[in-house]
């Protein structure tokens, strides 16, 4: 009896020894660390920006109002940052306000940009993403309601009327047949190098442009120019991604279509 009781001892001792050592531990456990999202962020004139944080937005917001999902640290000097996200898809937008605050609203000043489109952070590891920074003006902006991130995308270029790169203008669209009311989607203000991405919610027939001015109705002394100079509506499909759009603006009155 005895010599099978320590037979037994032994053999639970062994496989719980076993055990513990095949086991992984807690704090080799690494699937929790996410993954790992780099990248320089910069201004308008190429310099790296210092003390910038990058916000990661989860799910199908329409916004990146509200809490963000993640948030990295401050940019470093020459501008590099470093996120850690969960798996999935995010909106990844970059801020630097003046105040050195990491929320609020933005001020006339604070520098912000945002990666066109959204990241999929996931296998095979890391990600790497240069983000360029514009000056935010106010009234300026567009209707965060109203700027999307999905993968119907139109991106270009603004104009002036000599072919000068224009910054402080937004794309726009409107659904079907343009109106002169507040557009139906909006890009963000385009910088000193005049490009834009807007993005749209989906396959259907828009109406596409850009102007300056506030968002509301267009007034006269408001820059306005329209996708091959017309008005005419064009359909746009499910997931494009259409590169190369030239917008040129010209000044806007109530005459004007």
């Amino acid at each position: 009896m005895t010599r099978r009781f320590i037979l037994f001892s032994c053999i639970v001792s062994f496989l719980f020894l076993w055990g513990c050592a095949g086991a992984p531990s807690p704090l080799e456990d690494t699937s929790w660390r996410g993954v790992r999202i780099t990248g320089v962020l910069t201004d308008e004139d190429g310099s790296a920006v210092r003390g910038g944080y990058v916000y990661a937005y989860g799910g199908e917001r329409g916004t990146t109002l509200g809490p963000a999902d993640a948030m990295s640290e401050a940019s470093g000097i020459k501008g590099r940052y470093l996120l850690i996200v969960p798996f999935g898809s995010y909106r990844i937008v970059a801020r630097k306000r003046a105040s050195g605050s990491i929320s609020g609203p933005l001020k006339n000043g604070d520098l912000v940009g945002e990666f066109p489109g959204r990241v999929f952070a996931g296998p095979p590891g890391p990600a790497d993403f240069d983000i360029s920074l514009r000056v935010f003006r106010q009234g300026l902006e567009g209707d965060p309601s109203r700027v999307l991130s999905t993968d119907t995308i139109v991106s270009g270029i603004v104009l002036d009327s000599e072919g000068h790169p224009l910054s402080g203008a937004h794309a726009f669209a409107y659904r079907g047949e343009f109106r002169r009311d507040p557009p139906d989607f909006l890009s963000r203000v385009t910088g000193r190098d005049g490009r834009f991405v807007l993005n749209l919610p989906g396959e259907g027939i828009y109406s596409i442009g850009a102007r300056t001015g506030s968002r509301g109705r267009p007034g006269s002394g408001d820059l306005m120019g329209f996708w091959d100079n017309s008005i005419k509506s064009r359909r746009v499909s499910e997931g494009s991604r259409i590169r190369g759009v030239r917008l040129v603006l010209k000044p806007y009155s109530t005459t004007s279509p």
